[in-house]
């Protein structure tokens, strides 16, 4: 190495140090320089204002936890008198993914064409008993949040009511 390149290199590194303490972009100073020598790392610091850093890519959104598993009793009303219900979810998505009953009016049968869509879960009931004490089926949409269900009916009529979390009783009792 010639006296003048060895004394470019000595300007180099006195420059870096100076910089370095003062949070420049290294880069651009080596580079205005010609001082390639530098191995790459000490060139550009991470934390510089000017420093280019790449771009994280947006992570996918993770799926919710099922919220609505379990079983849930309300009451209901429309028109007439209030109308009990206890429903029991077994999955959030999926062709049959529970069973709902109308314990008094002695109707009831299965939840369907299950979905998720944000924080709402999507049912189709298809009675399976008694399908003339009740309403014609419907679509049911819950929204469900810690011992509460926001239960909303819809069929030929719509009734919204809330649903509350029944804790399993341990076996014995």
């Amino acid at each position: 190495m010639g006296a003048s390149s060895k004394g470019a290199l000595e300007r180099l590194r006195e420059t870096v140090k100076f910089h370095f303490h003062c949070r420049q972009n290294l880069a651009f100073l080596a580079l205005l320089v010609g001082g390639s020598q530098l191995p790459p790392a000490r060139l550009a610091r991470a934390d510089a204002p000017t420093a280019r850093r790449p771009i994280a890519p947006t992570p996918e959104p993770l799926p919710q936890a099922p919220r609505c598993l379990g079983r849930w009793q309300g009451e209901g009303q429309n028109a007439g008198p209030v109308w009990s219900i206890d429903m029991t979810v077994t999955a959030e998505e999926g062709a049959t993914c529970g069973v709902i009953e109308y314990p008094s009016l002695g109707c009831g049968g299965l939840l369907t064409r299950c979905h998720r869509e944000g924080d709402r879960v999507y049912f189709t009931e298809v009675y399976t008993h008694n399908p003339g004490t009740c309403a014609p089926a419907g679509r049911i949409e819950a929204r469900c949040e810690g011992v509460d269900m926001f239960w909303r009916w819809r069929g030929e009529d719509r009734v919204d009511t809330v649903l509350h979390r029944v804790e399993s009783q341990p076996r014995g009792h």
